[in-house]
């Protein structure tokens, strides 16, 4: 009986097994593309929103892929996407003889069946209102006064008449730079900066700073500012000389994680509480140790999950998708499978797929759940 047992258990064993392999193979989609820059996932998670480099100038072309039917929905060339308000995709046409965007917005309705546009003149958009039907952003002839100093609201539809909006409108008052000194003894060779984006929630803006030391002008500090676009104020503002921008991930319920002094900080924004602080655990092989000495945090990729319980990095130049628990504090898999750099890394809404572009000119569904 024992043998008889154990003769059925092997199948069982290695049905199992192969199962197991097999949900962790990604749905890979080949696109024509120098490389592939930026995800989103639209909020009920239809639709994947991929930005790819069309050619080595810089010009980008927006793939819509259904991701259930495993089909692209629509190709639109020469233009980028911004981000999702709602039903409508905005983006900014490029122009390839001048290698520049144009000085308007372009919006896409997801829910018409042929993505019907819209263009606005002379308006530069950078986020929306959390009821996706008002864009925020900047009348495009004044953007040679850099950093903005207010942001203007265009509706997208009246809801009285069910027209094209009237001329944006001043919505709110962004924060000023932060106050520095340049020496007088030396020409500055920083000039200070201002960028920013806007959050998954829609109501938090992420502004970051770069301003010269006081003490020299060939290096910087830069200022992080999570601020809240309705009440204007800062919730939460941290100095650092190592991160940047886009190596903070964030979650629509207020949570950002990044890399800080080797170790993964997850902060609540919103209270200004830390939530958990750890290092990292990364496979032993190869040269994948965070280095503290070294600005470790630019070269790692990170992603957090909607829930906040899972986090995916990717270090340049790896090929290979980390994927942590964050709750036990364990590296629960490599995901290996592209052919060259991994460049972005997209959750899905629920939380069950993970979305990774690079510079093969791929993008991988993974299911992680």
């Amino acid at each position: 009986m024992k043998k008889l047992a154990l003769l059925l258990a092997i199948p069982l064993v290695m049905f199992a097994f192969i199962a197991e392999r097999n949900s962790w193979r990604p749905y890979t989609l080949e696109l024509q593309a120098k490389a592939i820059d930026e995800l989103k996932f639209s909020a009920d998670g239809r639709y994947l929103v991929i930005n790819k480099y069309a050619t080595y100038a810089g010009i980008h072309d927006i793939i819509v892929f259904e991701v259930h039917a495993h089909r692209i929905a629509k190709e639109i060339k020469g233009c980028r996407a911004l981000f999702l308000a709602g039903d409508y995709l905005v983006g900014r046409e490029e122009d390839e003889r001048l290698l520049l965007p144009l000085q308007e917005t372009t919006v896409y309705n997801l829910r018409d069946s042929g993505f019907k546009a819209r263009k606005i003149k002379d308006f530069s958009a950078y986020g929306a209102l959390p009821d996706g039907k008002s864009l925020l952003g900047g009348n495009a002839p004044q953007r040679s006064a850099w950093p903005p100093r207010d942001l203007m609201a265009y509706e997208l539809i009246d809801q009285r008449t069910k027209s094209q909006a009237t001329p944006p409108k001043p919505y709110a008052l962004l924060p000023p730079l932060p106050e520095f000194q340049i020496p007088k003894w030396q020409s500055p060779v920083f000039i200070p900066s201002r960028n920013f984006r806007f959050l998954d929630d829609q109501k938090t803006m992420l502004i970051y700073d770069e301003l010269p030391l006081p003490s020299s002008s060939y290096t910087s500090r830069t200022i992080f500012q999570f601020w809240d676009i309705k009440q204007k104020k800062t919730m939460f503002r941290m100095e650092s000389s190592r991160l940047k921008i886009f190596n903070i991930a964030t979650t629509p319920s207020g949570l950002a994680a990044w890399i800080k002094n080797g170790q993964l900080e997850i902060w609540n924004y919103q209270t200004a509480q830390r939530q958990t602080v750890f290092p990292l655990p990364l496979p032993s092989q190869g040269n994948l140790s965070i280095n503290t000495q070294t600005s470790e945090a630019t070269s790692f990729l990170l992603a957090l999950s909607p829930d906040g319980t899972l986090l995916a990095g990717s270090r340049s130049p790896s090929q290979d998708i980390f994927l942590w628990d964050i709750k036990t504090r364990t590296l629960l898999r490599t995901l290996k499978g592209h052919r060259s750099q991994v460049l972005c890394l997209a959750f899905a809404p629920d939380g069950k797929s993970l979305a990774s572009g690079s510079s093969d000119g791929s993008v991988k569904l993974w299911r992680i759940k």
